[in-house]
């Protein structure tokens, strides 16, 4: 049976902490989900969350598609900007 865990969840730690805490954290998490059976993690990575990209750059992911998102501003005079 395969089991898939789709979140690893998001983290952060206090201003002024080491990110290592995060990388400490994520060990763990992935070490219990393998004790639990699980045979697939996923990981949503946003490039402007310095958290994140800690992750990124510390564990071997396997490359995978991207996507660029947008968002749509709306002024008070009924104007859309596009951000």
């Amino acid at each position: 049976m395969t089991t898939w865990l789709k979140e690893v969840g998001w983290r952060g730690v206090i201003e002024g902490e080491s990110f290592e805490w995060i990388v400490q954290l994520t060990t763990e998490q992935i070490r219990y989900a393998m004790q639990i059976g699980v045979s697939t993690l996923t990981y949503e990575v946003d490039t402007t969350d310095p958290f994140a990209m800690k992750i990124l750059a510390s564990f071997p992911f396997q490359p995978a598609p991207t996507w660029v998102t947008y968002q749509k501003k709306f002024l008070k005079n009924n104007q859309n900007k596009l951000m």
